[in-house]
């Protein structure tokens, strides 16, 4: 009897923090949501869809070097750390030197480029955004680098607490900047820029307390070896998965302009706003399941069936209040956004459940079967786009995503169906 209530103690505990955690870390994406936000309509209402777009494009250069090069080194650590198969402290210098080692290489391959073939880049803003973002990069692979080491330890809480008031500290340095001084576009990109650093700064002083200062002598190669060779799929899926998002935001900027770009980017942020439950979700259950896997299964249809209510509230609401919303924040420049989000909202759907259902063959060492179905999502997103774009604009981008994500879903669907017997209701609904 006693050993029963003890277990169901456990269990319950363990929901307990499993809920804590999503809370902690959904809180500190709504967070850095609604500085992005109120970040967006600021740049919107001042600079117009040209000014959204170029600041859209100079945080995507980073974004996506990050994702073309991180390895899944991150991945790995969270997957060792929370199943104990490496010191914490050699994932922490191991972590920082990759960063650094990273970062430098993305650099030079930018810098390679524009000596070369300029037009390839095709990013549409000044070389003082260029070398400026170039500038953000060790600190764009840290940011992620460390939070999958307090990820692996499931400490959610704390860089989520530092994350929340990271962004307390932007808002007001924003709203105060745009209300009393006449700012260039440039600047906005420094405020974004420096609070990334004093975030990252804030995780590094707490790990180097734990582990001391990083040591480049001191690198693990064996477990390099060990991250690379368990980390390799799962870059490679997510790089996949990066490019079936964003493909259509490069070809937009390269075939429509920056104005095009910044008309999208309203509605690509607003979606990226609903997404965030999902994210946080995905977050907390990858170390989760890859600790109780025998539980995985139960994990992923809870989390999915939830994911999918949440969607359908979202989407409603959307429909209801959705151009009323453009045009109330954002102004009657970007009322061309509204019929892209709408569009979106489909899209956003299958994305949702998506996002749930990648962390069972994430937490399963990402089967190259799992990294091979997310080539068909992005061979369409690209036809789709370079088939529609000259002639539909922002729409075509719009249905390319929703082809491309629907598409997706459903051959992860099948992927999973041969892993475990599972139903589609099972997972739409909780």
């Amino acid at each position: 009897m006693n050993n029963t209530l003890i277990k169901k103690l456990k269990e319950y505990i363990n929901k307990s923090k499993t809920i804590v955690d999503i809370l902690f870390t959904f809180g500190a994406r709504i967070m850095k949501a609604l500085t992005i936000f109120v970040l967006m309509v600021l740049v919107s209402r001042y600079f117009g869809p040209e000014g959204k777009g170029i600041i859209t494009m100079a945080l995507f250069l980073p974004d996506f070097l990050y994702f073309m090069l991180h390895m899944g080194l991150g991945n790995a650590s969270i997957f060792f750390i929370s199943s104990k198969k490496t010191e914490e402290k050699t994932a922490f210098n191991n972590s920082f030197w990759q960063g650094i080692i990273l970062s430098i290489l993305s650099i030079l391959i930018v810098l390679g480029i524009k000596l070369i073939k300029p037009d390839i880049l095709g990013i549409g803003f000044p070389d003082s955004f260029l070398y400026l973002a170039l500038a953000i990069m060790p600190f764009s692979f840290l940011e992620t680098f460390f939070e999958n080491i307090f990820a692996g330890n499931q400490e959610f809480k704390i860089f989520n607490k530092i994350i929340i008031i990271d962004r307390i500290l932007i808002l007001v340095a924003m709203v105060s900047m745009f209300a009393w001084f006449k700012i260039k576009l440039i600047f906005v990109l420094h405020l974004i820029f420096g609070n990334l650093i004093l975030q990252v700064m804030s995780y590094f002083v707490i790990l180097v307390k734990r582990y001391g200062w990083p040591n480049i002598l001191k690198t693990n190669f064996d477990y390099f070896k060990k991250a690379l060779d368990f980390g390799f799929r799962s870059y490679v899926a997510c790089f996949l998965c990066y490019l079936v998002l964003k493909a259509d935001l490069y070809m937009l900027s390269i075939m429509k302009g920056v104005t095009e770009v910044g008309l999208y980017s309203v509605a690509t942020n607003i979606i990226e706003a609903m997404l965030l439950f999902s994210a946080s979700a995905s977050a907390v259950i990858f170390p989760l399941i890859s600790n109780q896997k025998e539980k995985r299964m139960y994990y992923i249809k809870k989390f999915s069936g939830w994911m999918s209510v949440i969607s359908l509230g979202m989407i409603v609401i959307s429909l209801i209040f959705g151009n009323a919303f453009v045009l109330f924040f954002f102004g009657k420049s970007f009322v061309a956004s509204t019929i892209p989000l709408f569009i979106l909202l489909i899209a956003m759907y299958f994305w949702s459940l998506l996002s749930i259902i990648t962390q069972f063959f994430a937490s399963n060492n990402y089967p190259w079967s799992a990294v091979y179905i997310w080539i068909p999502g992005i061979v369409i997103n690209i036809l789709i786009n370079y088939i529609w774009i000259p002639k539909y604009g922002i729409i075509a981008t719009a249905w390319s995503s929703v082809v491309a994500y629907s598409l997706t879903f459903i051959l992860h669907l099948i992927l999973l169906r041969k892993y475990e017997k599972i139903k589609l209701r099972e997972l739409i609904l909780p």
